[in-house]
């Protein structure tokens, strides 16, 4: 349960949305993390970077533009199925 209400906060929902997701929709918050956790691990074949600080390795996907949309999202269909 931590798991899932860490993975809600950290994209931007508040803890009182997190409290309604949590209470119908654990398996979806599951599928989801799930999901989120391939495509960040997913990176692209150009391989290690050399950086001034350190080493990167580019993901595919930038999952924080996908974050940043994804509340106002859900809230928007979890109030249409309600209607």
């Amino acid at each position: 349960m931590k798991v899932n209400y860490r993975i809600l906060w950290r994209i931007g929902f508040s803890p009182e949305q997190i409290d309604e997701l949590m209470r119908g929709a654990e398996k979806e918050i599951k599928e989801f993390h799930r999901s989120l956790t391939y495509f960040e691990d997913l990176k692209v074949s150009k391989g290690i970077e050399k950086l001034p600080d350190g080493f990167t390795h580019k993901p595919v996907f930038l999952i924080r533009s996908l974050l940043r949309q994804l509340p106002a999202y859900y809230v928007a269909q979890m109030l249409k199925s309600r209607g």
